[in-house]
């Protein structure tokens, strides 16, 4: 996917596409959406639950962020790693490109459901002047826990559907002392 968001796991595919709205690509099926910012950003974060429901059930999380200091798409992919040791092998990946001058605006449009703090930044000139590498500790954030409650909402079920028992007529013991059919 060119300039745009694509990332994958187990449960499947997933794009993002600047121009035309979201997308989802489940087993060749394509869904589009509105492309108003909200509707954008609604759907972006529907399209994260996966990733989200992933980093609820891990307590050590890192993300290390590349930062291509040299290239106008300077933001170029993230990888997820569930360790204590921020060096280990990534277990998720992030296929995303995307012009940003700062770690801050780039996690506030890809990530706004995590929290993160700088744990180490390694400069430019330890990857041969190209490449620099943002890694964060990161955690769900309020936006996260609410797109998880939102979620098991809507995957809940309604109560079942008992209708009220006909009522035919109802006596009233009033009834019993007027005479309704004589109007005198």
């Amino acid at each position: 996917m060119r300039n745009g968001v694509h990332w994958s796991d187990t449960h499947g595919t997933f794009e993002h596409h600047p121009t035309y709205g979201f997308a989802r690509e489940v087993a060749s099926a394509r869904v589009s959406i509105a492309s108003d910012q909200a509707s954008m950003r609604r759907a972006q974060l529907a399209l994260d639950l996966p990733a989200i429901r992933q980093f609820s059930t891990q307590t050590d999380i890192y993300l290390r962020v590349e930062d291509w200091v040299n290239k106008t798409l300077n933001f170029r992919g993230a990888e997820a790693v569930f360790s204590e040791e921020p060096d280990a092998e990534a277990d998720l990946n992030f296929d995303m490109a995307m012009p940003a001058y700062t770690i801050d605006y780039f996690m506030a449009v890809f990530f706004p459901w995590l929290d993160w703090t700088l744990h180490e930044y390694q400069d430019a000139d330890n990857g041969a002047g190209e490449v620099a590498v943002h890694i964060l500790r990161v955690k769900l954030s309020d936006v996260g826990n609410a797109a998880l409650t939102l979620d098991e909402f809507y995957r809940s079920e309604l109560p079942p559907f008992r209708p009220e028992p006909e009522i035919l007529h109802m006596h009233d013991d009033r009834e019993d002392e007027c005479d309704f059919g004589n109007p005198n």
